[in-house]
């Protein structure tokens, strides 16, 4: 395994102390950690599975003008903030 850039060396060590899920994905697409609350919410051992290639949900939304988020492929839109 290529050794990991010290940023997401940190950033698993703080996700590690949090108490909600978190998942820490790099820049090629790559699942490389989810904390604690995260394998509770996944019901899954991140020792077990290991980093996961998840290339297709690495697209981020996009704000639109009209104020909400469009997802590529996804065929609706979520508004942001409250009603």
């Amino acid at each position: 395994m290529a050794p990991k850039p010290i940023e997401l060396i940190l950033l698993r060590q703080l996700a590690s102390r949090l108490p909600l899920p978190v998942a820490l994905v790099d820049a090629q697409g790559v699942l490389v950690y989810f904390n604690p609350a995260g394998e509770r919410l996944l019901a899954v051992d991140y020792a077990a599975l290991g980093e996961y290639p998840i290339s297709p949900f690495r697209r981020a939304p996009r704000p639109s003008p009209t104020g909400r988020v469009a997802h590529e492929g996804a065929g609706h839109a979520h508004r942001r903030g409250p009603s």
